[in-house]
């Protein structure tokens, strides 16, 4: 929003310079400054976002996924590392021989390599008898080569890692009132796969969410056309302020939300994932897009 509005502002501001030096006088610049500046900010934009979100969080509760804070649904989706609690999420806490092997024979030995160096190049590695510090320790050494961490726990000992990380996901059947209470998303089911499909519904709402909003701008075209012709042509006004919120509040949200109903594209889950950093959900690219 931040990047649109300052869209809208500096064409508010440019289109106004253009009627003062057109000798316009003060009142029909000022009118049409409030015009240009308006026509450009998708008021619905905010109500559509939060509906799509909603209707998603619902969409996941249904699938054993219960979403506590709307914003998390947008972050699983651009899951980089999940940190896992084993115990109660993973197993049972009951072991059970399932195969044996021999020792080793021998030993891969790597020179000139520091150990920070061989931990980057593995994407699993587990961490054994960990203090609720080493856990919190985990996920900041995650957050700090910029990966958007989430944790799973069930118990006391996990909320200061579900706090820190981007976002908390709890269990519902095995874990405690104070990880759920932390947890940004529950599992009902306590199914390591349903953060799969949460992760699913993430990075759909994400493009869904694209496309309304580039639908939103587009339409904001024909209504600043009004304003140019009445500077222009000089022809009346034929759209005011008033109209044209009506018709953002009033026409523009619903084929925008409806939107947000597209399903997945079948590659959806082979991406690699979304980085926050770079890729926003306006950018300047799906701007000169929906205005061009």
């Amino acid at each position: 929003m931040k990047m649109i509005s300052c869209w809208a502002v500096f064409l508010g501001v440019s289109f106004f310079c253009i009627s003062v030096a057109m000798s316009y006088n003060w009142i029909d610049s000022v009118v049409f400054l409030i015009g240009i500046i308006v026509a450009n900010m998708p008021e619905g934009i905010i109500a559509m976002m939060t509906v799509s979100l909603t209707l998603t969080a619902k969409r996941m509760d249904n699938k054993n996924c219960l979403v506590k804070n709307l914003e998390a649904i947008e972050t699983l989706g651009c899951t980089a590392v999940i940190c896992s609690d084993k115990t109660s999420t993973l197993t049972q806490n009951k072991m059970t021989v399932r195969s044996i092997f021999f020792p080793y024979i021998g030993k891969i030995s790597c020179k000139k390599c520091h150990n920070d160096q061989l931990i980057r190049r593995y994407q699993k590695i587990v961490f054994a008898r960990t203090s609720p510090v080493q856990k919190l320790q985990i996920v900041e050494s995650c957050q700090r080569l910029h990966l958007i961490t989430a944790v799973t726990g069930d118990d006391v000992n996990d909320s200061p890692a579900l706090k820190k990380a981007d976002i908390g996901i709890a269990m519902d059947v095995a874990g405690s009132d104070v990880s759920k209470q932390v947890a940004d998303l529950i599992l009902l089911d306590d199914n390591f796969a349903s953060i799969v499909t949460g992760i699913e519904e993430g990075r759909r709402i994400f493009d869904n969410l694209k496309s309304s909003i580039a639908y939103t701008l587009a339409s904001n075209v024909p209504e600043i056309t009004p304003f140019l012709a009445f500077v222009v042509f000089e022809i009346p006004l034929p759209l005011g302020v008033i109209c044209i919120s009506c018709i953002d509040l009033g026409t523009d949200i619903w084929p925008a939300i409806s939107l947000t109903y597209e399903k997945s594209e079948s590659d959806i889950m082979l991406r690699k994932s979304r980085i926050p950093q770079s890729d926003h959900l306006v950018s300047r690219c799906l701007i000169f897009m929906a205005y061009g």
